[in-house]
């Protein structure tokens, strides 16, 4: 579930809301630069380096929809 529309939260945190609302845990740490975000078992890491919370959001949005729709290896 997404949280409603406020002015005191942005996109990103609002996707933050959901994964973890779904069991996501979701983490920034330093990655190699060709590495944007990566999901595993509930667990997304992304890539703390990225330019802006725009590309955040949408490496979080794409790494949820692995947890979403993937099953298996």
């Amino acid at each position: 579930m997404l949280l409603p529309k406020t002015r005191n939260i942005n996109e990103y945190e609002r996707l933050l809301h959901h994964a973890f609302a779904n069991d996501v845990f979701v983490f920034e740490k330093s990655m190699p630069t060709t590495l944007k975000g990566l999901y595993a078992d509930g667990f997304i890491c992304i890539n703390k380096d990225l330019p802006s919370t725009v590309d955040k959001l949408c490496v979080l949005a794409e790494e949820l929809g692995h947890h979403h729709t993937t099953t298996g290896n």
